[in-house]
């Protein structure tokens, strides 16, 4: 570096060297100005490093949008198969060039191949139709998102799809689609199955006999069916829609009871008012019907059925008024049975006085006179004071009835041989056995320990066997038997008289009750005593 005469820095280049001239030697020396090539070179310099820095800034930010622009393909395919819906990308040549994994699975379930990325759309899916095409030029051209259905046959199967495209937009321009598929055919099949089912509701209600109505909760008739205007009295050809429904009302305290049992429960079941009629007719309906809420559980509707019960409500009525009277007379009859209950018990007891009075005196007779008198009367006193024992025991029949009746009977129970209470019944019963000549099988063990009342169980078999004795004839039998079964005893009395019809037998058991068929014993018609 050197300075010029006007004082300005100047680089400048010196190359000496010795060189002979004429044989002397002489000291050469060369300056050189190369100021300009001097500043030329360091901005050379300069721009150069000015180059590599803007190379290393430019690389810095390839390195740096190239890491952003993986991460963002990341989280976009990250994003694409979180989607349940199979999901795939074309580009304007509608080649595919990415698809998520619901779509990967989706062209496994239907048995299509998965190797479709970079192929035509309509390569990889030869079965689309023609239309579909157009759908896309439809998205490039327009830039708008396109939502169809169709449907295409696949493997023998009908396949119902939803269909969204959606444009990728670059500097304005639709330069990629992304298609996002949802299979519909169970929603289709529901939908279909939902469409039938409403169309089988509506006829149904169209052929109830029953009056079906829906009402808004201000109370104007949405629907109903045939049966409501020809219960109300209308024309068929009346349409009540949009009629306020309290017309059909005869009394309004009735429907404001109604709408506050719908309120309280939400429904109303057999609710039965009387309604009018277009002519002005009283009717009385039986009304089953229920609330229709919204989201935030506010009523805004009313469903119902209801039909015209006027002929059965009144034959109900007067049932109610059939049986009110019978329980009128029913208490009536109780009176009276009680009075003939008292009367019965208190001539029995009345009666059983000269009874005893009969009975002393013929004990009497018997024991103290008995020798000085004949056979003859000897045997008519034993029949007085036989019939006298056999009345007695009637009147205290008699009274068992009544304290039947009454709920009154005690039983005394206790463990008591029934076989020796049956000889003793046999005992009883023998002159009467004796008179007919009749055989007695008894097929009984000699002991049998029962929990019994001894005397009622010995009424029992007496009434039993006299009667088997009374409709027996001359020289038949009458066979006993008693048999065991788990813990209780089974006897039967057999015998080989005429028996009694099937229409008989439900009979043997009612107070009082008599058969009226004649039975012959030795030539004489004798009434069942039941």
């Amino acid at each position: 570096i050197s300075r010029s005469q006007d004082g300005r820095l100047m680089w400048i280049s010196i190359d000496d060297s010795l060189v002979e001239i004429g044989g002397e030697t002489i000291f050469q020396v060369l300056i050189q100005d190369i100021t300009e090539k001097k500043i030329a070179e360091q901005e050379l310099q300069k721009s150069q490093e000015d180059l590599k820095t803007l190379n290393r800034e430019l690389e810095q930010k390839v390195v740096e949008r190239t890491k952003d622009l993986i991460e963002s393909e990341e989280q976009y395919r990250t994003t694409i198969n979180s989607l349940n819906d199979p999901l795939h990308v074309v580009n304007r040549e509608l080649r595919i060039i990415l698809l998520n994994a619901a779509f990967d699975h989706w062209l496994v379930d239907l048995g299509l191949d998965k190797k479709i990325v970079s192929r035509n759309v309509f390569e990889a899916f030869p079965f689309l139709p023609d239309e579909v095409r157009n759908e896309y030029e439809q998205v490039f051209n327009t830039g708008e998102i396109l939502l169809t259905e169709g449907s295409i046959f696949l493997n023998e199967k009908e396949i119902f799809t939803e269909t969204r495209k959606i444009p990728i937009f670059s500097e304005g321009r639709v330069i990629q689609i992304i298609t996002i598929i949802r299979d519909i055919t169970e929603k289709r099949r529901i939908g279909n199955q939902l469409k039938e089912s409403e169309e089988n509701f509506r006829n149904m209600i169209t052929n109830l006999d029953e009056g079906y109505y829906k009402v808004e909760w201000e109370g104007k008739i949405i629907y109903h069916n045939p049966a409501f205007v020809r219960i109300a009295g209308y024309e068929p050809s009346e349409k009540l829609i949009g009629k306020d429904v309290p017309f059909f009302w005869e009394d309004m305290a009735d429907r404001e009871e109604y709408i506050e049992e719908l309120l309280k429960n939400g429904f109303i079941r057999n609710y039965i008012i009387p309604v009018k009629k277009k002519n002005g007719e009283q009717i009385v309906v039986q009304v089953n019907a229920h609330l229709i809420k919204n989201d935030d559980n506010n009523p805004i509707a009313i469903e119902g059925t209801f039909s015209d019960i006027t002929e059965k409500f009144r034959l109900e009525q007067e049932l109610l008024e059939s049986e009110k009277k019978l329980r009128l007379q029913n208490i009536e009859l109780k009176k009276l049975d009680k009075v003939k209950n008292d009367f019965i018990s208190m001539a029995a007891h009345e009666l059983k006085t000269p009874l005893i009075s009969i009975s002393g005196y013929t004990d009497y007779i018997l024991m103290k006179h008995r020798s000085q008198l004949n056979p003859e009367i000897t045997t008519d006193l034993l029949t007085v004071q036989r019939n006298v024992n056999r009345l007695e025991v009637l009147m205290d029949q008699l009274l068992d009835v009544m304290k039947i009746d009454e709920n009154e009977l005690k039983l005394q129970k206790g463990l008591q041989n029934v076989s020796k209470i049956i000889n003793d019944c046999l005992d009883e019963l023998s002159y009467l056995i004796n008179e007919k000549n009749l055989e007695i099988i008894l097929n009984i063990e000699s002991e049998i320990m029962l929990d019994v009342d001894p005397t009622r169980i010995f009424a029992v078999f007496t009434n039993i066997l006299s009667n088997a004795i009374k409709f027996t004839p001359d020289y038949g039998w009458i066979e006993i038997t008693a048999a065991k079964k788990d813990d209780n005893y089974i006897f039967e009395v057999k015998d080989n008289g005429v028996g009694l019809a099937e229409d008989e037998i439900g009979k043997l058991f009612k107070k009082f009750e008599r058969i009226k068929q004649p039975i012959l014993s030795n030539n004489i018609h004798i009434k069942d005593s039941g």
